[in-house]
């Protein structure tokens, strides 16, 4: 079960997914998903010809409303195997396995077997090792004149010794890029880097928002013993970056044309 209660004291139960999906909302894993994907693929000029491919799929929420809206075909891939079954599963039950497919992936070994118009991709680049061989992995699996649209935290010098900021790195272990070392990278590519802009203030608003809410739903919901700790354990995730939001990490939005 995802959801339900436990035992005669009606104790909330859900599993990781379930939690991530209650405080974001249905299909989504992140803080200003809907937004934000409206935000990364209003420059794309979608169409049913199109081709997506979602480098950070979660559990679909994104590829399947892309499916919807769009009438395209979404190739989703995901990190965390979990998820990606988890978000599979969902595509299948809404009929969307085929135009929202969702599959788990490494990013240290990918290599697109096709080429597509789109590649969209939220949080994902902060947190893969050798980012060079997947941005060029990245690179050969877009058209000519592919376009790239995507969120990342992107961290400038100045505030890596900040007390919040090294408490979010040493916990997630993790290594983002400068805004200008991101450009460059891409431009290194033969990429048009067109839009590199700050989505800090937005973006933590929501955060902050979603984690109000889903403590709101927990003071009338208490959670069992089993959920709890996965509780604690999403909670404290969001809660350091929180932090370090407020203390120089950034949330940026990307967008580029490979020529």
């Amino acid at each position: 079960m995802l959801e339900e209660a436990s035992g005669s004291s009606k104790l909330w139960h859900a599993d990781l997914p379930f939690i991530m999906e209650k405080i974001w909302g249905p299909g989504q894993v992140l803080p200003s998903s809907i937004a934000m994907m409206n935000l990364l693929v209003a420059p794309f000029g979608l169409n049913k010809e199109m081709s997506i491919l979602d480098l950070s799929a979660g559990l679909g929420g994104m590829a399947r409303k892309l499916a919807v809206e769009f009438h395209t075909y979404v190739t989703g891939l995901e990190t965390d195997p979990m998820l990606a079954q988890r978000g599979m599963a969902i595509s299948n039950e809404q009929g969307k396995s085929k135009q929202a497919s969702i599959k788990a992936y490494n990013p240290a070994e990918f290599v697109s077997s096709r080429h597509y118009d789109c590649i969209v991709a939220c949080e994902l680049f902060y947190r893969v090792p050798g980012k060079e061989k997947f941005f060029k992995a990245i690179a050969a699996a877009l058209k000519s004149r592919g376009q790239i649209a995507f969120t990342d935290y992107i961290l400038d010098p100045a505030p890596t010794q900040d007390a919040a900021v090294r408490s979010w790195l040493e916990r997630e272990a993790v290594t983002p890029m400068s805004m200008k070392d991101m450009t460059k990278a891409w431009a290194r590519l033969g990429f048009d880097v067109r839009v590199s802009e700050d989505q800090t203030a937005v973006y933590r608003r929501d955060l902050v928002q979603g984690m109000a809410e889903f403590a709101g739903f927990l003071a009338d919901n208490p959670p069992d013993e089993m959920t709890k700790p996965l509780i604690l354990q999403e909670m404290g995730r969001w809660a350091l970056r929180e932090a370090a939001l407020g203390h120089g990490l950034k949330l940026c939005r990307f967008y580029a044309i490979k020529y």
